[in-house]
């Protein structure tokens, strides 16, 4: 894996770690041949049987290229989380950002996501789309149709108008302005031999 990979859910720092599925023993089983009451070492339960065919099938993870300092990077980060979906992160680097980013979807915007079949996406309101048709469990979308049009809406919302807020308290006050630069440029240099990491944070 490379340097600027991170497993999601797989020992991430802060994060806790995510169970596989119980296959043995399960408390779900019937009562053993021996009359003990435990259930035998052999899944017999739905859940379990469930749960073991869906970690086989997920076992290609999906790319998801990000920057540190991206509010809609957050967004698919949290989704594919909620997804359960095997995931490897990168960090956009000024080499990726065209060797893979501009390469596959045309654009230099994050985030991206290469899925298991190789189909590269891009715009994050895309992106949750097409994972909600690729895996569809637990589901994204409200039943309800008027929950689901106001969730549109507030997404909407969030998206191209709460971000220019977020925006302005980035670059309107020369601290954050500077931190900020600082963030750009520590994760586009990230693995770049001879990069002049303190020119990069003030250009």
């Amino acid at each position: 894996m490379p340097s600027d990979a991170r497993a999601l859910g797989r020992g991430a720092p802060g994060l806790p770690r995510h169970k596989p599925p119980r296959t043995s023993p399960c408390e779900n089983t019937g009562p053993s041949a021996d009359g003990t009451g435990r259930g035998t070492s052999r899944p017999s339960c739905l859940a379990c049987t469930a749960g073991t065919v869906r970690l086989a099938v997920m076992s290609e993870p999906y790319s998801l290229y990000t920057m540190d300092n991206s509010p809609y990077s957050d967004k698919i980060r949290a989704l594919l989380r909620y997804k359960r979906l095997p995931v490897v992160e990168h960090t956009e680097t000024v080499e990726t950002r065209f060797s893979v980013l501009q390469a596959r979807t045309g654009k230099t915007m994050v985030p991206v996501v290469i899925t298991p079949d190789d189909e590269a996406l891009n715009d994050s309101t895309r992106i949750a789309a097409r994972i909600e048709e690729l895996a569809p469990t637990p589901p994204l979308v409200w039943q309800d149709p008027a929950m689901e049009a106001l969730a549109m809406v507030l997404e909407d919302y969030a998206d191209e108008w709460l971000v220019r807020i977020m925006l302005c308290s980035r670059w309107y006050h020369e601290a954050d302005a500077a931190q900020n630069r600082a963030i750009i440029a520590c994760g586009m240099t990230h693995g770049i031999y001879g990069m002049d990491f303190q020119r990069a944070a003030h250009e």
